[in-house]
């Protein structure tokens, strides 16, 4: 069995996800990091970027990974 390739990290300078798209985003607060599910607004123009955090806090997601399949 062929094992998948990792999500790479992209980061926001590169591009957004799409809108309302729940992702695994890396945050930055002063000195400290994180990593939370977020939901991507879709739009940093008008908006922060981010349903919870600025577009500043953000500079990486990668999409969320399949969910384990029931056996």
């Amino acid at each position: 069995m062929k094992t998948p390739k990792a999500p790479q990290w992209i980061s926001v300078k590169d591009r957004l996800p799409e809108q309302n798209l729940n992702v695994l985003a890396w945050i930055k607060c002063g000195t400290s990091q994180y990593i939370f599910i977020e939901t991507a607004s879709g739009d940093p123009n008008t908006c922060s970027g981010w349903k919870h955090y600025n577009k500043d806090q953000v500079t990486h997601w990668m999409p969320l990974p399949e969910p384990p399949e029931e056996k």
